[in-house]
């Protein structure tokens, strides 16, 4: 078994009067921690909890793996624009990790740019599969 989350029972040296809260009590010098107790530093809540290896290596392995989908979504995503006739900026901020948003620009000739929002119906990685081949398509 491995520690996924190390328990937090007191503020780290320096820290002024961070909150620090073990399931909604401030924590003694010396607390017993519970199995999966909801931990609280500031504003973060965390769940400590002990895993076998396999499973809390599996987790960071699709933890890695969703990021590097999220930045390939990304990636997709055009430049900004800024030419004589043109300027282009775009905020793109998805709800979760990973979704079926996309948008995307392209010249249609020297006078004329087609813009376009993808919004695949659903979440996480099959609307993002969706969106990636749309926005392949349209490249």
């Amino acid at each position: 078994m491995i520690r996924v989350a190390t328990p937090v029972v007191a503020p780290p040296e320096g820290w002024g009067h961070t909150l620090v809260m073990v399931e909604g009590v401030a924590p003694g010098r010396r607390t017993r921690i519970e199995a999966r107790p909801l931990l609280q530093m500031g504003q973060q809540i965390l769940r400590h909890e002990f895993q076998p290896r396999q499973v809390a290596e599996a987790a960071l392995e699709f933890d890695r793996d969703l990021d590097k989908a999220s930045r390939y979504v990304q990636a997709l995503l055009p430049p900004p624009v800024h030419s004589e006739s043109l300027r282009t900026d775009r905020v793109f901020r998805p709800s979760a990790r990973l979704g079926g948003d996309g948008l995307g620009y392209v010249a249609l000739d020297s006078h004329r740019t087609a813009g376009y929002l993808i919004d695949v119906a659903g979440h996480g990685a099959s609307a993002a599969m969706h969106c990636v081949s749309v926005l392949n398509v349209l490249r």
